[in-house]
């Protein structure tokens, strides 16, 4: 029960930190949503928008689920 609370915290913590560091790398880097000029143009305030956040949430329930793994073992 311990390495299963122990692996939602680690989850939480990472996407906690991660997110917003994700985010000042992706705009540094220019990655952002590209919206096409055809399209209305209430859509052009969008563009720039980062991109990827799921990424951050992905890894850190691989990691918690990991922590959890190794913890138990």
């Amino acid at each position: 029960m311990i390495s299963l609370i122990i692996g939602i915290v680690v989850s939480l913590v990472v996407t906690m930190v991660g997110t917003p560091a994700m985010i000042r790398l992706v705009h540094r880097l220019h990655y952002g949503q590209y919206i096409r000029q055809d399209g209305p143009q209430s859509h052009l305030l969008k563009r720039g928008t980062a991109t990827m956040g799921g990424v951050v949430i992905i890894f850190a329930v691989v990691l918690g689920w990991g922590l959890r793994r190794f913890i138990a073992a």
